[in-house]
C-alpha cells in the first residue's frame, strides 16, 4: 500500500487540512510470487474508497496509531481517506466552519483529482468511531445518493448544537436529532445507504445505540447491528469493527480483494 500524508488548504474551510491516504499499490509479497514489475505504479483501475472518521479530540492520525489500517486496506484492495475534522461533529456550523461541505463535495473531488479512486456510489463507502460515528450517520442520512454502505461504530447518535444545512428537509428545531432525520426517511428507507451499526455492551452510549438501532430497523431500514460483551469505549472494539465491516461492505468493483481470517 502507498501511504500519503496530505497537507492542503481548503476552500471549504478557509484553512490547511490534515488528511491520511492509503492507496493500493504493489506489495513486497507480490513481488516475490512472480508480479510483473514493469510499469506498475501506472494503473488504469479506480479503486474504491472509504472515508473513515476519527472521534472526538483525534485527528487524522487516529486510525493508522491504534489499528492496522494499512494492512487492512490491502487485504480488500481498497483506497482510505482519513481527514481531520477538529471536533466539529463533521457538520456545518453556525460560525460559518463548513466542515459539513468539506466532506461531502470538497474533500471527494480532491481525492479524485489526485488518485485513481472511484467516484461512483457503489464503490464509495463511510465509517467512523464515537464522534465519527455520529458524523458517519449524518452524512448517510444528509447525503445518501453519494453512499453505498456506512458502517457507525459506538456512535454519539444525539448530539446537540451542530448544524448541517444539507438535511433540508429536516426542519431548524430538529436538524441537530438524528432519531428525528431517521424519521423523516419512514416509508422510503430504500434510499438510505446500507448499515452496519456496532456497540459494545459496557459502552456508555450501548442504550443510545440500540434505541437508534430499533428504530432503524422498526422503520425497515437495511442494518446489520452486532452487539459484543466485555467492551467499552474503546480502541480494541474499533479495531475488530473495522475489521467486520471491511469483510461485510458490498462490493461490486473489479479489484481483486484478498482473503483474510475470520475475525
Amino acid at each position: 500500500m502507498g501511504l500519503f500524508q496530505c497537507n492542503f488548504f481548503s476552500y471549504s474551510l478557509h484553512r490547511l487540512v490534515d488528511v491520511n491516504i492509503v492507496i493500493p499499490t504493489l506489495t513486497f509479497g507480490e513481488v516475490h510470487e512472480g508480479t510483473a514489475v514493469t510499469n506498475v505504479h501506472k494503473t488504469d483501475k479506480r479503486y474504491p474508497v472509504l472515508y473513515l472518521l476519527h472521534g472526538s479530540g483525534g485527528d487524522h492520525s487516529g486510525w493508522m496509531r491504534y489499528v492496522a489500517v494499512e494492512r487492512y486496506a490491502e487485504a480488500h484492495n481498497i483506497a482510505v481517506v482519513m481527514p481531520s475534522a477538529e471536533n466539529k461533529f463533521y457538520a456545518n456550523r453556525p460560525n460559518g466552519d463548513m466542515t459539513y461541505d468539506f466532506l461531502d463535495k470538497e474533500l471527494p473531488d480532491f481525492i479524485s483529482a489526485f488518485f485513481p479512486v472511484s467516484q461512483r456510489r457503489e464503490d464509495t463507502y463511510i465509517a467512523g468511531l464515537s464522534m465519527g460515528g455520529y458524523g458517519t450517520l449524518l452524512h448517510s442520512l444528509g447525503s445518501p445518493k453519494r453512499y453505498c454502505a456506512f458502517g457507525a461504530f459506538s456512535p454519539g447518535v444525539r448530539v446537540t448544537g451542530y448544524e448541517s444545512e444539507r438535511l433540508t428537509d429536516i426542519t431548524q428545531e430538529t436538524r441537530f436529532d438524528l432519531f428525528l432525520a431517521l424519521k423523516q426517511y419512514e416509508g422510503r428507507m430504500d434510499q438510505l445507504p446500507k448499515g452496519y451499526m456496532a456497540c459494545g455492551e459496557d459502552d456508555r452510549l450501548f442504550e443510545m445505540n440500540v434505541k437508534f438501532k430499533d428504530q432503524f430497523l422498526s422503520q425497515n431500514g437495511d442494518l446489520t447491528w452486532e452487539q459484543l460483551p466485555n467492551y467499552k469505549h474503546e480502541w480494541s472494539f474499533w479495531d475488530l469493527q473495522l475489521q467486520k465491516f471491511l469483510a461485510w461492505i458490498p462490493r461490486t468493483d473489479d479489484c481483486v480483494v484478498s482473503k483474510l481470517r475470520e475475525v
